[in-house]
């Protein structure tokens, strides 16, 4: 016999038998390698659909192609402009200085503003540039974002917020804006700037889109790793911070922005942008005229990808697209409209803003 087995123990004569070979190491079974074979094809399954779907563009947001529901008459819009308002008193979980704000004049007016506050914000960021808006003829609405503007002891508040959420309220902006006058004009700042960006890209009902600082991704992550960082964040809880931010002293009149800020909710706003970026990629914006306003010294968004989407509606519609920059030597803060943070320079910003929305 050959190989290896109870023979081994014998004594033998070691003169009239030559030695044996050492025999090779038994291989493993055939069934050992197959389950082997299996668990590694398993993990590399597994590795590959997570890298796949990390990369793939977050499916959470279709780009809606649905119809709208525009106000027919001033009547009408006023009509759905109380109805919030009236929801909104009656909810005790909304601050009364952060209610949503209409400034009109009595009838529809040649042009109509809508202002988008920021994510964390509430209408009352633009009290003082609004009432300068009106006074110069505008009709001006100013919606409070869903989960925004709640009291401080209400726990988490924004990391239930959804990018649905944040396009319904984007549509029924226009849609009551479309009736309280003539041309529309959407302006917005932050995560505001994501929702204007959205009306630019898709809603014609537009005349004027000024995008200002738009929150589409973090500063420290590439514009091709954005989707990846979006579908990671959706899927991992939600990571909240409660601890006021650094100007939390310095709020002055306007103590408004929530300390509470969410993964969730940042999150929601940046699935909005890719949105867009998915809808920019096929066609050009639909709003009449777009003008993208970058702050250079705005180390809050990812400014890279805010002049990428521009290059792409500029590609599209080269004539009705414009990018203003707002040079890093005027020290401007993220939030440029509030107009008592320390550091603001709205005695440089609101004349520019006005100038670019233009006569009432």
């Amino acid at each position: 016999m050959t190989g290896r087995g109870r023979y081994d123990s014998c004594v033998t004569d070691p003169a009239a038998t030559p030695p044996a070979a050492t025999p090779p190491a038994a291989e493993p079974s055939a069934p050992h390698l197959y389950r082997l074979r299996t668990v590694l094809l398993v993990v590399l399954a597994v590795v590959a659909l997570a890298a796949a779907f990390l990369f793939l563009a977050p499916s959470g947001v279709a780009v809606p192609r649905a119809a709208h529901d525009p106000a027919d008459s001033y009547e009408a819009a006023t009509a759905r402009v109380a109805a919030v308002q009236a929801a909104e008193a009656a909810d005790l979980t909304v601050r009364e200085d952060c209610r949503t704000r209409l400034y009109d004049h009595g009838a529809a007016t040649d042009r109509v503003i809508i202002l988008f506050h920021g994510y964390t914000n509430c209408p009352k960021q633009y009290d003082v540039l609004a009432a300068e808006l009106a006074g110069r003829g505008f009709t001006v609405y100013v919606p409070r974002m869903p989960h925004h503007g709640q009291p401080e002891t209400i726990a988490r508040p924004l990391n239930t917020l959804a990018a649905e959420e944040i396009v319904r309220y984007a549509n029924d902006a226009v849609d009551i804006a479309v009736g309280l006058g003539g041309e529309v004009v959407a302006l917005g700042l932050s995560g505001g700037g994501t929702v204007t960006s959205y009306l630019a890209q898709l809603r014609e009902e537009v005349d004027l889109a000024i995008p200002i600082a738009a929150f589409l991704g973090l500063p420290s992550v590439p514009e091709p790793l954005t989707p990846a960082l979006v579908n990671a964040l959706t899927l991992a809880p939600s990571m909240d911070a409660y601890e006021a931010p650094p100007d939390a002293a310095q709020r002055g009149q306007f103590p408004h922005g929530q300390s509470d800020t969410s993964t969730h909710g940042a999150v929601a706003y940046m699935r909005v942008g890719q949105a867009v970026f998915a809808a920019a990629a096929g066609e050009g914006p639909r709003a009449g005229r777009v003008v993208v306003v970058v702050n250079d010294a705005d180390d809050i968004v990812n400014t890279p990808m805010i002049e990428s989407l521009e290059s792409r509606w500029a590609a599209a519609a080269p004539d009705r697209v414009e990018l203003v920059r707002l040079q890093a030597s005027l020290g401007l803060l993220h939030d440029l409209i509030t107009p008592d943070r320390e550091g603001a320079r709205v005695d440089v910003v609101y004349p520019m803003l006005l100038d670019l929305v233009g006569e009432g």
